[in-house]
């Protein structure tokens, strides 16, 4: 569904789970799971941010933002994180710039059964507090 599928990757099974729904019908979903990354030595646990769809005939409304924003509240007062963070392909990077989302312009290393490798997608951070 994303095209991420070439790249192999093992992604981490999220922790929350949020669904927009229009007459019991979910229309939206976002998943949300807690990561610890380490940024120029310090560590720092995230919100992760995965899987944010909204079905095709509902696109353009919205949703997807109310959803995302949702998300990224609860990373902040639920959870207490100061940062939310995720990855998405290229066609979807204006998508997240827009809504205040930050590319991350620095390798990024991801673990992987397989050991630690080199992100293939763009790698995206939100400040969710004071902090940058």
């Amino acid at each position: 569904m994303f095209g991420v599928q070439a790249y192999e990757l093992q992604w981490a099974t999220p922790e929350w789970r949020f669904l927009m729904r229009i007459d019991s019908n979910p229309v939206v979903h976002i998943a949300v799971l807690g990561r610890t990354v380490t940024v120029g030595g310090r560590t720092e646990t995230v919100g992760g941010m995965s899987r944010l769809v909204t079905v095709p005939q509902l696109r353009s409304q919205g949703l997807a933002t109310l959803a995302l924003n949702h998300a990224a509240r609860f990373v902040a007062n639920e959870l207490g994180l100061a940062f939310a963070m995720g990855f998405c392909v290229d066609h979807m990077v204006p998508f997240y710039r827009e809504r205040g989302w930050q590319q991350v312009d620095a390798r990024v290393m991801i673990e992987q059964p397989t050991g630690n490798r080199l992100s293939p997608c763009i790698c995206l951070v939100l400040p969710c507090g004071a902090r940058e």
